[in-house]
């Protein structure tokens, strides 16, 4: 697996350097601003702390998740993710979540799998509303913008479906459980049956109102984030630059990459930009300053807040 997603995570960096010279990449990086890296931070920070307020609301459990409990879940799945290959973070979210927290398997797989379908759908609404004002932009990228609008429709479709009509979802899926073994027909169908109870919480009307500004607050934040790094490379942080890189990136922290987002961040400023007229060492220099940045700012804050504390003699 590490080395499958390591070879991909070589490709999107190839795809990345390939036409870059290596002297303007260095003059680019020379010239990134440090001073404003504790704006960087600072927003960085915010944007975790209302991530972690959404993931505590889409957690169902008899008691109310509270905001420190959803930081060490989402901060392990971070720090997980700096070191095994992208997918593993999610894997330790959902262990924080049900070995520390008391979060059913499936309330928290469906707490991933609502954060995942609605941060594509954002993602793929901001492309569709600032790509008519990009230069130059590739059919390609709008081809697989379109299959990406498919599959964010047909998941919000499955969502809302097992979330507003679970007996009819259940009906459904029933004839798959029939041909699985019977103790594994059994074990899926006790934990579908969870999830089923889980997504009819979060489909609360007042529960998924908070939960759906939250989101668009964590993607206004880090759309700042995004904005301050363009800024710092000598990119002028026009909102359709600014708001163009920040759906790339979140799509691009959907794809299978190498411990630390390797690659996939870089490609995701260049498709971006590039087509925006940004020169290509001036991207790639942005996109090293957000994930430096953030990649470090996680790694002290996880351990931080992840670490036990000392139990007195």
């Amino acid at each position: 697996m590490l080395l499958i997603v390591s070879a991909l995570s070589a490709l999107y960096l190839w795809l990345a350097l390939r036409n870059m010279d290596g002297a303007a990449l260095r003059a680019a990086a020379a010239q990134l601003s440090l001073p404003l890296i504790p704006v960087f931070i600072a927003l960085a920070f915010v944007t975790l702390v209302v991530r972690a307020q959404r993931i505590a609301i889409s957690m169902v459990r008899s008691t109310p998740v509270s905001l420190r409990e959803a930081a060490r879940c989402m901060m392990g799945g971070y720090l997980t993710s700096l070191i095994l290959p992208q997918p593993a973070g999610e894997i330790a979210r959902i262990t924080i979540a049900t070995r520390d927290l008391g979060v059913s398997l499936a309330a928290a797989t469906a707490c991933i799998a609502i954060e995942r379908v609605l941060d594509l759908l954002l993602a793929l609404l901001v492309v569709a509303a600032v790509t008519p004002f990009a230069l130059h932009t590739d059919p390609r990228l709008a081809g697989a913008m379109q299959v990406l609008t498919v599959v964010a429709i047909i998941g919000t479709a499955l969502l809302a479906l097992a979330a507003l009509a679970p007996q009819r979802c259940r009906a459904l899926c029933e004839p798959l459980f029939s041909v699985l073994p019977a103790r594994l027909a059994s074990w899926c169908s006790h934990h579908f049956d969870d999830l089923l109870t889980a997504l009819q919480t979060l489909a609360q009307a007042h529960r998924m109102l908070r939960y759906a500004l939250l989101a668009l607050a964590q993607t206004a934040l880090w759309a700042a984030c995004i904005g301050v790094s363009l800024l710092a490379a000598g990119i002028a942080p026009t909102p359709v630059a600014v708001l163009l890189t920040t759906a790339m990136f979140s799509l691009a922290m959907l794809l299978p990459a190498a411990p630390g987002y390797i690659g996939s961040m870089q490609l995701a400023y260049i498709v971006a930009l590039v087509p925006l007229g940004v020169s290509l060492p001036q991207a790639f220099a942005a996109s090293l300053y957000a994930h430096v940045l953030f990649n470090l700012f996680v790694l002290v804050t996880g351990v931080a807040l992840l670490r036990k504390p000392r139990v007195a003699p």
